[in-house]
């Protein structure tokens, strides 16, 4: 291949791709993520959404404007349906910043348990370690 680069077959790596196709290929897998994920989060019952420092309304807000944060929530899909389906929860809470997504359910008496906790930046693997700019400021 063409755009194979310093590390094809030899290392036994994947093909090298410019900077423009991995972002391209990201974001489709991101947008396949949060198709799958999107599902789910809407049938949950909402207490309380927060993303970093505003508070959400609903979740479809939430998806629609918040959108690099529900598709990290897409790999832990099989426990938000369990926690759904259970019964044990009347509602969910969900909070997003730059170091994690977590959801918290409040059970019938009114405890909260933490139920998905996802330590992972939505901007992992787009941005390439560059050099550091030292300003004269």
């Amino acid at each position: 291949m063409a755009n194979e680069g310093k590390r094809g077959k030899q290392s036994g790596a994947e093909p090298w791709l410019p900077v423009n196709e991995r972002k391209v290929a990201q974001v489709m897998i991101r947008e396949m993520e949060l198709e799958e994920i999107a599902p789910v989060l809407m049938s949950m019952p909402w207490r309380m959404i927060r993303a970093g420092l505003s508070r959400v309304r609903d979740i479809g807000r939430f998806i629609k404007h918040y959108e690099m944060y529900a598709p990290l929530l897409a790999e832990r899909k099989d426990v938000l349906i369990e926690a759904r389906d259970s019964g044990r929860f009347k509602s969910f809470e969900l909070r997003a910043s730059a170091k994690s997504v977590e959801v918290e359910g409040i059970d019938l008496e009114g405890n909260r348990v933490v139920i998905v906790v996802v330590r992972k930046h939505y901007w992992e693997d787009v941005f390439s370690p560059g050099h550091i700019i030292f300003t004269p400021w």
